[in-house]
């Protein structure tokens, strides 16, 4: 029997594997992500910080799913970790920990109350700035090696 959490979101959340995949490969050749999720860009106010959107996108036999929500980040010197927050119920969906070392970013993934196993996950991690207005945006962006399919995640925050 499986969960709720491990069958995906409700079918009228479904994105076809081309949408998702051309979406994936603009967000990585332009630095643009959109997503409502991601697109309202406030300050938390418990950390000071902009706060943090979130996508992954998930293999599962014949097709593939979205989950979204906001997450909480921390980066202290090298050493990464991530709690992604699902947006359908606020429940910790995904914890993240690894390394970032000069824009690498390596993570093994957990998707919590679910059977899957832990992931490893390697990507980057960017930065932009614009002048008018001044603003930018840091994005990481995550892929599992060697799995077909597989897992894919994406974070992204809104800069001052």
């Amino acid at each position: 029997m499986t969960t709720d959490r491990e069958a995906g979101p409700l079918p009228s959340r479904r994105v076809p594997v081309a949408g998702l995949m051309v979406a994936i490969v603009l967000w990585m050749v332009t630095g643009i992500f959109i997503a409502e999720a991601v697109a309202q860009s406030a300050a938390s106010a418990d950390s000071g910080q902009a706060k943090w959107g979130w996508f992954a996108a998930i293999a599962a036999v014949n097709e593939w799913f979205v989950l979204s929500g906001v997450a909480k980040v921390t980066i202290l010197g090298t050493a990464f970790q991530a709690e992604l927050y699902d947006a359908r119920d606020n429940d910790a969906a995904i914890t993240l920990k690894g390394t970032v070392r000069d824009g690498r970013v390596e993570v093994v993934a957990v998707r919590r109350s679910t059977e899957d196993r832990p992931r490893n996950l390697a990507g980057t991690r960017k930065t932009g700035r614009w002048k008018d207005p001044p603003a930018g945006r840091e994005t990481i962006l995550l892929s599992e090696r060697g799995e077909p399919g597989g897992l894919t995640i994406g974070l992204t925050r809104e800069l001052e």
